[in-house]
């Protein structure tokens, strides 16, 4: 089977991982031009190209975890030596994970659900090993009921965000433990103009999250700047929907 990549994370501006439909890891060292595979998961009983990952973080170069999986067969990877190795981490709650966040080396969450049930997790250790956090009842309203969360990211160690079917979104200001509180059942609107939030953490060293937001629908160039005023990293280059995005910045070799 061709590859299908889900998701690209670039920790600088040559190296990077991304992840897949099949299964595999892929690493490159030179900005892209040449990529290998650096691990394959193993769920038994299915063939490779139905074990997808889908998400992939790493908080600075040597630790980085990934997650995906099927109902059923959910799926957890970790890394401290920079993607040499990595180890797989038992079931939790057997949900396909969908979305995945760190806020630093150690505090992490990830979400996914349908038909093993809805799963928010939580580590604190990096990756290595995970437990489920409580989880809201949803109202029983049409459209229909909620199967899967599908993406989560936080701003802090306490507060975060994880998105839904139908509009559904839910809010944490404590690091989802004990609940995370049901936020809204439609679409959140979009700001009124151009926002670029404080990057966290700051300071920081040697990796920070930059958030932004677009009103509408644009071409947005978001750029690191030295004391001279000379570009020194370009982040984004791209169109984007309008809504809230983050990018992060890795400053290694960076003054």
């Amino acid at each position: 089977k061709s590859l299908k990549v889900n998701e690209l994370f670039l920790l600088d501006a040559m190296n990077g991982w991304e992840v897949g439909e099949n299964g595999k890891i892929y690493k490159t060292t030179d900005g892209g031009a040449t990529w290998w595979a650096v691990y394959q998961t193993s769920l038994p009983g299915y063939p490779a190209w139905i074990q997808p990952l889908r998400r992939i973080r790493f908080t600075d170069p040597m630790h980085g975890c990934a997650v995906g999986g099927i109902s059923g067969g959910e799926m957890k990877v970790w890394t401290s030596d920079g993607g040499a190795t990595w180890n797989p981490v038992s079931k939790t709650g057997g949900s396909s994970l969908h979305g995945l966040w760190f806020a630093d080396a150690n505090n992490g969450w990830c979400v996914g659900g349908n038909n093993a049930g809805l799963t928010i997790q939580k580590t604190s250790d990096g990756g290595k090993t995970w437990v489920s956090q409580l989880i809201p009842t949803f109202p029983n309203t049409v459209p229909g009921p909620v199967f899967m969360f599908h993406d989560i990211t936080f701003v802090s160690p306490t507060e975060g965000w994880i998105v839904a079917e139908y509009g559904y979104m839910l809010k944490t200001t404590n690091g989802g433990d004990p609940l995370a509180t049901l936020v809204a059942n439609q679409p959140v609107g979009v700001a009124p103009a151009f926002q670029l939030s404080q990057n966290y953490p700051n300071p920081f060293n040697p990796t920070t999250t930059i958030t932004f937001t677009t009103p509408s629908e644009s071409f947005v160039t978001l750029s690191v700047f030295d004391a001279l005023g000379r570009e020194v990293s370009r982040l984004v280059a791209e169109e984007l929907p309008a809504g809230t995005h983050s990018r992060q910045w890795a400053a290694s070799g960076f003054p």
